[in-house]
């Protein structure tokens, strides 16, 4: 984990204690980052993590493999396509309580 401070993520790590106080409370929670890419999904969900690890709930840590540019078929493939492009303008990641 890092040793650096999350800055100028109060509003997201709000929504991860929240999470992980529902959690804790024995409701169901899930957390889901999404966003562009290199807007710090991968440093928030490190964040998150180490809050529910101080916590001591287990984390299981996944991630996605690349898109590839073209299908096997040789047609454009939907999760490539940026989200600005699927009428989304490109924005910070965005967290969702579950």
């Amino acid at each position: 984990m890092h040793a650096t401070p999350l800055v100028g993520r109060a509003a997201d790590l709000s929504v991860v204690a929240d999470v992980l106080d529902r959690a804790q409370a024995g409701h169901s929670a899930v957390l889901v980052l999404s966003g562009e890419p290199g807007i710090g999904k991968s440093r928030l969900a490190e964040e998150a993590a180490a809050r529910a690890l101080a916590r001591n709930f287990g984390v299981l840590v996944a991630r996605a493999s690349p898109c590839t540019p073209t299908c096997t078929t040789g047609r454009s493939s939907p999760c490539c396509v940026p989200s600005s492009a699927r009428g989304r303008p490109p924005s910070a990641p965005r967290c969702w309580r579950g």
